[in-house]
Parts: C-alpha cells; sequence; structure tokens
C-alpha cells in the first residue's frame, strides 16, 4: 500500500510528504510491524494516547504508559528511518490531571525534537465523537489543560539542534551547533 501511495506521489507531487499510521492499538503501546518502502518522503505518524489516564480518569505520572509506548515509537522511527510525527495526542473525556499530562508529554516530545499534532480543534457544542477532546471549548477559549501546546519551538535553524527546552512560565532555551 505506501510503496504504491509513494508511486503515485512521485507522478503527480513529488515534494508531498506521506504520513505512514500505524494501527490504532499502536496509540496505547501494541507492538507494529509497519513496514514502509526505502523511500524519502515518508514519515511515522503513529497517535499516542495514555492508556492508564483514559482507563482511570486521571493522570499519574508514575503509572503513565506514554514513556513507555514513546519509547516504542522512537525505536520504530528508527527501524524505519523515516521521521516520527505524532499524529494525534491529547485529553480524552476530561481526564483529570490532563494540564500535567500535556506538560510531561510535550517536554517528552522537545527533548527528542519530536513534530506533533494535538487532537483536536473543535469551537461547538457538537462532538462527533463524544471524546470531549477539544482542545478549546465552545466559545472558542483555550481549555485549561491547553496551554502547555502553546510554546515556542525552532521552526527554522541554521544548525542542528542539541536540546530546547519549554515550560508554561518559564524562559524558552534552545541549544544548537551551528552549520
Amino acid at each position: 500500500f505506501f510503496a504504491e501511495c509513494g508511486r503515485l506521489r512521485d507522478e503527480v507531487d513529488p515534494q508531498r510528504l506521506i504520513f505512514a499510521e500505524p494501527s490504532p492499538l499502536a496509540a496505547l503501546g501494541a507492538p507494529t510491524v509497519l513496514e514502509l518502502p526505502r523511500h524519502d518522503g515518508f514519515a511515522y505518524a503513529p497517535h499516542i494516547y495514555d492508556s492508564t489516564a483514559i482507563t482511570l480518569g486521571r493522570y499519574s505520572t508514575r503509572a503513565s504508559t506514554f514513556p513507555r509506548t514513546m519509547a516504542h515509537h522512537l525505536e520504530v522511527s528508527h527501524r524505519l528511518q523515516a521521521p516520527l510525527f505524532i499524529g494525534e495526542f491529547g485529553v480524552l473525556n476530561w481526564v483529570r490531571g490532563g494540564k500535567q499530562m500535556m506538560e510531561h508529554e510535550c517536554r517528552f516530545y522537545d527533548r527528542h525534537f519530536t513534530s506533533w499534532a494535538a487532537w483536536h480543534y473543535n469551537p461547538t457544542e457538537e462532538d462527533w465523537n463524544d471524546e470531549n477532546a477539544s482542545i478549546v471549548e465552545p466559545d472558542a477559549s483555550a481549555r485549561s489543560w491547553a496551554t502547555p501546546l502553546f510554546r515556542p519551538y525552532p521552526r527554522t535553524l541554521a544548525g542542528e539542534p542539541l536540546a530546547w527546552k519549554s515550560k508554561v512560565r518559564q524562559p524558552w532555551t534552545l541549544e544548537y551547533e551551528a552549520i
């Protein structure tokens, strides 16, 4: 499937990326056997959710499955020789401690230079899947747990990043080696 996607993309628009998502269970830490063709232009794009937080309805740093799941996705990305893009993550059904969870996960993404997209922006009363996971309220104001998502990041850099740290109400730092 992905080989055919790559072939078609090359015919139509070779500059486009293809975001390859594994099985939905990989979002909760299940192993994946996803294979990608050895071809430029693919990104490994799993979703990631903390299964303990969803099950218990609250976030606990000690019980979190996120670090183990994220380590797995980093390994798969390395094995596939494809950049890692977290295609979806967030706070489902108003998990208690969601702000702490988002800060923890965003710091982890920063540490590993991982790109991501939070799930989702829905400024309406209607929630198509009853997850109540929008980063905004129906009036479009930010949810209290969403503030860690609003953080600086190096959009472009004339060098190789070494480290960056971004925390709410603390200075943002970036270390890089200039080229």
